[in-house]
Order: C-alpha cells, then structure tokens, then sequence
C-alpha cells in the first residue's frame, strides 16, 4: 500500500471519497427504488437480497433493509436471514422516492466506551431490579457489592489525584 505523502494529496483521496461516496448513496436509492417496483410487479424476491449482498461491508446495510422492509411488499424471515416476499403486503414507491435511504435511519453518533459509566448503570439497574418484588430473587447482591466497591475505589482514587 502506497501511503499519501502530502497534505494535498491527502485532502484531494477525502474529497474523491466525499464525491464518491454521495454518488454511491444516489446508485443505491435507485437501485432500493428500482428492486421494490420490479417486486412489486413480479414478485421476485431475488434482486432485493441481491442489493442487499452486493452492498461493501462498510455500508448503513441495516440502514438499507429498514428502508426496503417499510417500503416493500416483503417481511424479514430471521430463519433464512434473507428477505421474503409478502403476497398480503404493499410497496409505496412514492414514499421510498420521497426519502433517501440514508436518512431513512439516521447513523447512531459515535460514542466513546466509558466503563465507569457502563458499570454506574448497572448498579442503578440492579438496585431497581432489587427492589421490585418481581425481579428481587434475580439479583446477585455478593456481585452488586463487589461492583459498588469498584466503584468506591475508582471514586478514590479520582479525588486523590484531582
């Protein structure tokens, strides 16, 4: 792999990238667009899944099936992990034209893994779930004490170094 040496080529592989990228996006509302009508003339099933696997594995895919799956006269089937076609179902070709694909599910932002944070809401969900009737036998109080003095110690330890 040769690597850009210079700040301007850099900039020029980002911007190819932008441009290629929302040309993509186009090719791909055309083509979901395109599949869900000849679905629902033909009832062919193929060429949505066929979109679907043709898509590159850094791709909004789930974006896309959200898309297709309100759009389209088919269902998800979980066992063939593929989508079927449903005789009983619509497709609105007018609402799948009146939104692109990509903002149909917007990417979820980017968050950055906070262990402390990720323990701190499990404690709370464990106090909750101990003090529910329902749920009290569930709760391993060895374990949530463990974990409240994990967090005690990380409090500590923060103080003394502030």
């Amino acid at each position: 792999m040769k690597l850009f040496t210079s700040k301007k080529d850099i900039v020029a592989a980002i911007e190819d990238i932008r441009a290629t990228g929302k040309k993509l996006d186009q090719m791909i509302q055309v083509a979901a667009c395109s599949v869900l009508s000849h679905l629902d003339q033909h009832g062919d099933i193929s060429l949505v899944n066929s979109l679907i696997d043709a898509m590159p594995k850094g791709s909004r895919v789930n974006a896309l099936r959200d898309f297709i799956g309100t759009f389209g006269k088919l269902k998800y089937s979980d066992a063939k992990k593929a989508f079927v076609y449903d005789k009983a179902g619509e497709t609105d070709l007018n609402g799948a034209q009146s939104i692109m694909w990509t903002e149909f599910k917007p990417e979820q932002p980017y968050v950055a893994f906070d262990l402390k944070s990720l323990i701190a809401s499990v404690i709370k969900k464990a106090e909750t779930a101990s003090s529910d009737a329902n749920h009290k036998d569930e709760v391993d109080y060895d374990l949530l004490a463990q974990l409240r003095s994990v967090m005690a110690v990380e409090t500590e330890i923060e103080v003394a170094v502030s």
